[in-house]
């Protein structure tokens, strides 16, 4: 009999809108729902199901992290905050209790940071692409079964993502398992693994040398063991149209002869459980053919049902309680909306009372060691009883000591961080795990259970030491110490998407005006901050629901007023490297700032730029501020005494103020060629073909000049140069195999800026994701305004155009890395580029000015799609916008480019709005202005 939300027939359809034609055929079968939900541990947000589970279907939802090149489940950092968001999104919805962790997690698609695979995709100007339809385009390719292309050459890519062995997918299915089984009503849900990729062998491990598909999932469920896991989900399909072949029983070329060609492969994977998990119940969550779906009844929907509902008959056979047609909208090329014969089809096979049948319970085993259990017994700590003491985590209190084997109905409350409990009885030893019995006040009663002590020697669970909340009272300033969620009410759960006001990124400061209040397990604080340039009040949590701190104290000093005349120096008297009344000198162009630090200012905190060899006077200090020291200088700057704050050095320890006054500025030297050298492995950069020549040039040759095209990325190695000619900088070439005969000169920059020659290391490591968030227009491409960019100097050479690209976004936009890197340079220019943020990747430079404010600090290592700061309208710029660049090493900023190179062919275009009108063309939206950079004089170097 089935139970809530299930269904007892094997009838089912990926995706809602089919579901009528099962209920016609009075055969209410399952309906799969694809839910890409992320890793944001305080997001809230459900899904209502009831309309589906209320009228009789079966609801199975599966939930991913995202789709690529997000990753099905995230990074393994993200494992704990992505079972949180699992268990939030469980609790926030209603009508389901059936979910899926992932899917086919041994197909490089679906692994975290997996990017390079997107280039097999033809490119695509749809700017409202979505996610799930390149997804499955991704799907389309001969990569997702490679065990039947040979031919197909593996990728070596560095880009290719972090592989997700099943050791990594069983830890992070165990903690989402865990953590929904925990939400409230939950405790009986069923958590099924995702299905593996049949025919993809990506995955290679130490255990399964070939990638074995068959093997991956066996290794999975072995780690899980057989009370680790509610379910299996699997995948089988036919290649080609033809029905025949759901009987197919051909078997595959070696190494894997021992495997179906064909539908047969859930053979497979159902001879692949484990005996001691054949009692758990299988759900066949996608099934179709490889090639699209024709409009023709051909019986291969009758046949299939058949062949499942076959299996299901057989005496002792574990049984699949769901064969699910992939799929229903029309996201990709197997849709079936809309296509008759295959309805019709489907029809047909509905009226079959094909049911699946429930299993005997199987009598209790010893069960293998459960994932995450220390292979060795951990030291218990000297807690003593009657002591008090605190959680420094989210802990469960058991029934008994250990975890193997135990249902959700073991645990008796879960305490959020920092609850002050009282010991009882202990030590106890179970699962190699040290185990207290604890008792405490939670949800207005007293609870009492047992608590590990920790899961390993540096992940403790319980302490002598407290967390001090309440610590802070009104008007008190306090900073953000990492992305920090403003709500219009305490607490998390179950709450709309509008609770929500705003995300203020890392070191945002605020004001404490009441607090705290106890909500969700967590302690909220109402502040008054400033964000996307108004004032905004709300409620943020103290800690995180695992006990990081988001927010901290700060010292609330005063700004300092610009005075109208000179001042007496102030007390208190400086102590360090200056004393007060000393004259000392800036040894670069330094900004003169209202309070000491850098990080998540406004340029409306720069008073001034003093200039190379400015005279300051110390009044006081040193401050410490974002890792710097900062020293309180006077300074006269046209008539007008300020007085302000200066760093005394950068973070990579170059002085900014001098005892002595540093020489005069040298000139600026005519620019040095010096990048590549005779012998050096390159790669054709670009995404064009690449004329190679007799000799260097390319004004006013014959044709036979050329001598060949180069493909883009194609591999070669320098022979001979450089050489100038026609105001570019040429080398000779030759095939990546010293005995191609392909030899000719290429120049390193096409006259328009564009990049063509790279390392060869580099061919496919540039992938930039988007600088920022949401949907907005380009304004400026590269190249464009030539006449007026020639005014603005590299090493003393004009440049040709503008050598970035700009993009029209409000102020307070979220800029986000383009890469994973390392934070080089945060300038501020309020004559230039304004606030600006320069970010060190292995391949070279990526450049973000116009900011409103940063939010990171220089030496900061950042990840793709990190948060760098806010797009804003700072500097020399006609409005609001992100101008951003890139360079790649090695660069020659005497190029006429300042070294720069387009960006737009290593970013993903079809996400970009570029408007008719910035190309010449006629439009109704035309771009901004150009915004200039400063003229680069001796003493100062432009980015």
């Amino acid at each position: 009999m089935a139970n809530l939300h299930e269904s007892p027939f094997i009838f089912g359809l990926h995706d809602p809108g089919g579901e009528q034609i099962m209920a016609d055929e009075g055969r209410k079968g399952w309906v799969l729902f694809t839910e890409a939900i992320g890793s944001d541990p305080n997001d809230p947000r459900g899904v209502d199901y009831r309309r589906w589970s209320d009228a009789g279907f079966g609801v199975i939802v599966r939930l991913n992290n995202g789709y690529n090149p997000g990753g099905t489940i995230p990074f393994p950092r993200e494992y704990e905050n992505f079972a949180r968001r699992c268990a939030n999104f469980v609790r926030g919805s209603q009508g389901a209790a059936i979910w899926i962790i992932g899917n086919e997690m041994n197909y490089q698609v679906e692994w975290p940071g997996a990017y390079s695979i997107r280039r097999e995709i033809p490119g695509t100007r749809d700017i409202d692409a979505d996610p799930e339809v390149i997804y499955g385009q991704l799907r389309e390719l001969h990569q997702r079964f490679n065990a039947l292309h040979p031919a197909l050459p593996e990728s070596r890519d560095v880009d290719r993502g972090e592989p997700i062995t099943p050791e990594m997918y069983a830890r992070c299915y165990t903690l989402c398992r865990n953590a929904i089984r925990a939400v409230t009503g939950h405790g009986d849900d069923q958590v099924l693994i995702g299905s593996v990729a049949p025919w993809n062998i990506d995955t290679k491990y130490p255990e399964n040398p070939t990638g074995d598909w068959v093997q991956y999932l066996t290794d999975l469920l072995n780690h899980l063991g057989p009370n680790g896991c509610d379910g299996i989900t699997i995948h089988t399909y036919t290649h080609g149209v033809d029905p025949n072949l759901i009987h197919d029983e051909s078997r595959m070329d070696h190494p894997f002869g021992h495997r179906y060609y064909n539908f047969f492969t859930y053979r497979d994977f159902m001879h692949g459980i484990p005996a001691n998990m054949r009692h758990l119940p299988v759900y066949l969550t996608e099934t179709d053919q490889d090639e699209r779906w024709e409009d023709a009844n051909r019986g291969w929907v009758k046949l299939a049902y058949a062949e499942i509902d076959w299996w299901n008959q057989q005496p002792g056979y574990q049984q699949i309680r769901a064969a699910i047609l992939y799929r229903w909208k029309p996201a990709d090329k197997w849709v079936i909306q809309g296509v008759n014969g295959v309805i019709n089809d489907f029809r047909e096979a509905l009226r079959n009372d094909y049911r699946w049948k429930a299993m005997p319970t199987p009598v209790a085993s010893p069960p293998p060691p459960v994932v995450g259990i220390p292979p060795k017994p951990l030291v218990a700590a000297d807690f003593t009883r009657g002591e008090r003491i605190f959680t420094v985590a989210v802990v469960n209190l058991r029934q008994t000591p250990g975890v193997t084997g135990k249902t959700a109905e073991d645990i008796v409350a879960s305490l959020p961080f920092n609850s002050n409990v009282r010991v009882v009885d202990g030590p106890r030893l179970g699962d190699n795990l040290v185990w207290w019995l604890l008792t405490a006040q939670h949800d207005g009663r007293t609870v009492q259970g047992w608590s590990a002590q920790s899961l390993a020697d540096d992940q403790p669970l319980l302490s002598r030491e407290g967390i001090q909340v309440g610590d802070f009272k009104a008007q008190d300033i306090i900073s953000t110490l990492t992305t920090v969620r403003l709500r219009k009410t305490p607490g998390f759960q179950s709450k709309p998407a509008e609770d929500v006001l705003a995300d203020l990124p890392l070191d945002v400061r605020a004001t404490v005006l009441t607090g705290p209040s106890a909500v969700d397990g967590l302690t909220w604080w109402q502040v008054q901050t400033r964000f996307a340039g108004q004032e905004v009040t709300g409620w943020l949590a103290q800690t995180s629901g695992s006990g990081a701190p988001l927010v901290t104290k700060v010292d609330a000093s005063p700004t300092p007023v610009t005075p109208p005349a000179p001042v007496e120096p102030p007390t208190p008297t400086p102590t360090g490297k200056f004393r007060p009344n000393q004259l000392v000198y800036t040894g670069s162009y330094v900004n003169l700032r209202r309070t000491p630090g850098y990080v998540g200012k406004t340029t409306d905190d720069i008073l001034a730029e003093i200039p190379y060899g400015g005279a300051v006077t110390i009044i006081s200090g040193p401050r410490t501020a974002d890792e710097l020291t900062w020293w309180q200088v006077d300074f006269t700057h046209e008539g007008r005494r300020l007085r302000g704050w200066t760093a005394e050095a950068t973070s990579n320890g170059e002085e900014l103020l001098l005892e002595k006054a540093p020489p005069p500025p040298a000139p600026v030297e005519p620019p040095v060629f010096d990048t590549y050298r005779v012998g050096d492995g390159v790669c054709n950069i670009s995404l064009s073909d690449v004329n190679i020549r007799r000799t260097p040039g390319f004004r006013n040759k014959p044709i036979d000049d050329v001598v060949a095209v180069v493909p883009s990325k194609a591999l070669l190695r320098l022979k001979d140069g450089p050489r100038q000619a026609d105001g570019l900088f040429w080398w000779q070439v030759q095939g990546g195999d010293s005995s191609s005969p392909l030899v000719g000169w290429m120049a390193e920059v096409s006259p328009t800026g564009t990049r063509l020659l790279a390392p060869a290391i580099f061919r496919n490591a540039i992938q930039l994701a988007i600088p920022y968030r949401g949907t907005h227009r380009v304004s400026q491409l590269w190249g464009d305004n030539v006449d007026f960019y020639k005014q603005f100097l590299y090493d003393g050479v004009p440049l040709r155009g503008h050598n970035g690209i700009d993009f029209a976004l409000p102020v307070g936009t979220p800029l986000v890395s383009s890469d994973e890197g390392r934070v080089l340079t945060v300038g501020a220019s309020p004559s230039g580029f304004g606030n600006w943020v320069m970010v060190d990747h292995r391949w070279g430079q990526s450049v973000y000015a116009h900011m409103h404010r940063v939010t990171v600090r220089e030496g900061e290592t950042v990840r793709r799609g990190d948060v760098l700061g806010e797009s804003g309208n700072s500097g020399t710029s006609t409005g609001p916008h992100l101008h951003f660049s890139i360079r790649i090493t090695p660069h020659f900023r005497g190029d006429g480019w300042g070294g720069y190179s387009d960006p737009l062919p290593f970013m993903e275009v079809e996400k970009l709005i570029i408007p008719a009108g910035i190309r010449g063309e006629v439009a109704a939206e035309v771009a901004m202005p150009p915004s200039a950079p400063p003229i680069e004089v001796p003493g100062r170097r432009l980015p």
